[in-house]
């Protein structure tokens, strides 16, 4: 009987503590190797790798020269400095304060709200020194 018992007791302490260390499906436990993967990400998305997320604006500082080149949905809005569009071929940034295309090196307006409509170098080109709240991923160069 202390033997059943025993073993009962054995069993249930390892379920207990196979959840502890697998977690539960609602409660996962999070890998090393998973934040690897999830970090690898990020350092591949575009040179500096860096992105705001959700709804939140990042505020970035940049030196007079900087560039910041963001990725497609990405939203700009230069806050203080002077700075002039990097566009493409394919067309420039969407200012949709005013609703207008800004072509390359076009003055960009400070508190204008600018879209990044693809992922092929388009961005900003500080003249000054500048801040700029950035959603989406972005890197400065």
């Amino acid at each position: 009987m202390k033997k059943t018992v025993a073993v009962l007791g054995i069993l249930s302490l390892a379920l207990i503590g196979g959840n502890a260390i697998y977690g539960t499906e609602k409660d996962p436990v999070v890998t090393v190797s998973y934040l690897n993967e999830k970090l690898a990400q990020l350092k591949n998305t575009g040179g500096a790798g860096m992105a705001s997320t959700g709804s939140e604006m990042k505020l970035v500082e940049l030196k007079a020269g900087d560039r910041i080149i963001a990725a497609a949905g990405s939203e700009l809005i230069l806050r203080s400095g002077e700075a002039t569009a990097i566009a493409t071929d394919l067309g420039g940034l969407s200012d949709l304060t005013k609703g207008k295309d800004i072509k390359h090196a076009g003055e960009v307006q400070r508190d204008h709200l600018l879209l990044i409509p693809r992922s092929d170098g388009r961005g900003l080109l500080a003249k000054t020194g500048a801040l700029v709240l950035v959603r989406g991923s972005y890197s400065v160069k």
